[in-house]
């Protein structure tokens, strides 16, 4: 888990993470809890690694794939594929966007500290392969 900057939208974000999965050794998983999302029409997952400066938009997250709970309306994503963008150590950000009516607003980042090893870049390499 990382650094969170949230910035004031629509949206009212209780919670946004990110964690490097064991069971997927490339695999970073995004969390975040929402209180309110107020005209939101769906969220759009991005991803840099701290030496770019754009992002790359990873996925859309419609609205009906949050669960409710106690804390909000729960979501997530999970980046497979962050082995084929780094070769070193270094962090990982992902930004996360409210679409409001076409528009896209910024409502917060998370960093996580992500190591890629010879074998997961190799292992990577050969699922690639068979996809």
């Amino acid at each position: 888990m990382g650094f969170i900057t949230i910035v004031a939208t629509d949206v009212v974000l209780v919670r946004f993470n990110a964690t490097v999965q064991s069971t997927g050794p490339s695999e970073i998983q995004l969390n975040w809890v929402v209180s309110q999302e107020k005209d939101v029409d769906f969220y759009s997952v991005r991803r840099k690694m701290s030496h770019q400066t754009d992002f790359q938009e990873l996925a859309d997250i419609q609205l009906n794939e949050g669960v409710d709970n106690l804390d909000g309306r729960i979501y997530q994503y999970t980046d497979k594929n962050v082995f084929k963008t780094t070769s070193t150590a270094e962090p990982v950000i992902y930004a996360l966007y409210a679409i409001e009516g076409g528009s896209s607003k910024f409502v917060a980042q998370v960093d996580v500290n992500y190591t890629t090893t010879t074998v997961r870049r190799t292992w990577g390499s050969i699922k690639a392969m068979f996809q």
